[in-house]
Protein backbone atom coordinates (compact mmCIF):
# COMPACT_ATOMS: atom_id res chain seq x y z
CA UNK A 1 0.00 0.00 0.00
CA UNK A 2 1.33 3.32 -1.18
CA UNK A 3 1.94 6.07 1.70
CA UNK A 4 0.10 9.36 1.17
CA UNK A 5 2.78 12.06 0.53
CA UNK A 6 3.48 14.39 2.55
CA UNK A 7 1.95 17.75 1.00
CA UNK A 8 -1.56 16.20 1.32
CA UNK A 9 -1.21 15.08 4.98
CA UNK A 10 -0.05 18.55 5.70
CA UNK A 11 -3.30 19.67 3.85
CA UNK A 12 -5.92 17.64 5.22
CA UNK A 13 -4.39 18.31 8.69
CA UNK A 14 -5.15 22.00 8.13
CA UNK A 15 -8.69 21.21 6.58
CA UNK A 16 -9.34 19.14 10.35
CA UNK A 17 -7.73 22.48 11.91
CA UNK A 18 -10.35 24.96 9.66
CA UNK A 19 -13.28 22.88 9.99
CA UNK A 20 -13.03 22.52 13.84
CA UNK A 21 -12.95 25.80 13.94
CA UNK A 22 -15.52 26.82 11.95
CA UNK A 23 -17.35 24.45 14.05
CA UNK A 24 -16.55 26.41 17.38
CA UNK A 25 -17.56 29.29 15.61
CA UNK A 26 -21.01 28.14 14.70
CA UNK A 27 -21.85 26.86 17.73
CA UNK A 28 -21.04 29.82 19.25
CA UNK A 29 -22.69 32.20 17.20
CA UNK A 30 -25.97 30.49 16.89
CA UNK A 31 -25.86 29.97 21.11
CA UNK A 32 -25.47 33.41 21.38
CA UNK A 33 -28.50 34.31 18.50
CA UNK A 34 -30.48 32.15 20.69
CA UNK A 35 -29.53 33.49 24.21
CA UNK A 36 -30.38 37.14 22.08
CA UNK A 37 -34.51 36.07 22.20
CA UNK A 38 -34.39 34.99 18.74
CA UNK A 39 -35.71 31.95 17.29
CA UNK A 40 -34.09 28.69 17.32
CA UNK A 41 -34.58 28.23 13.91
CA UNK A 42 -33.20 31.14 13.11
CA UNK A 43 -30.06 30.59 15.43
CA UNK A 44 -29.24 27.99 13.38
CA UNK A 45 -29.70 29.45 10.03
CA UNK A 46 -27.28 32.30 11.56
CA UNK A 47 -24.94 29.56 13.04
CA UNK A 48 -25.01 28.23 9.78
CA UNK A 49 -24.10 31.69 8.25
CA UNK A 50 -21.36 32.07 10.63
CA UNK A 51 -19.87 28.82 9.60
CA UNK A 52 -19.63 29.31 6.22
CA UNK A 53 -18.07 32.88 6.75
CA UNK A 54 -15.23 31.59 9.07
CA UNK A 55 -14.56 28.48 6.63
CA UNK A 56 -14.26 31.27 3.53
CA UNK A 57 -12.02 33.22 6.03
CA UNK A 58 -9.63 30.18 7.05
CA UNK A 59 -9.53 29.38 3.59
CA UNK A 60 -8.41 32.68 2.68
CA UNK A 61 -5.71 32.98 4.75
CA UNK A 62 -4.49 29.75 4.16
CA UNK A 63 -4.24 30.29 0.53
CA UNK A 64 -2.45 33.44 1.13
CA UNK A 65 -0.14 32.30 3.51
CA UNK A 66 0.49 29.01 1.17
CA UNK A 67 1.59 31.47 -1.96
CA UNK A 68 5.44 31.80 -2.93
CA UNK A 69 6.59 34.97 -2.44
CA UNK A 70 7.78 37.12 -5.49
CA UNK A 71 11.51 37.12 -6.08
Amino acid sequence: MRQPEAGWVLRALWLAVILIGSIIAAIVCGVLTWLGGVHPALAVVNGAGGFATTVGVFLAIAHFLSEKSPS
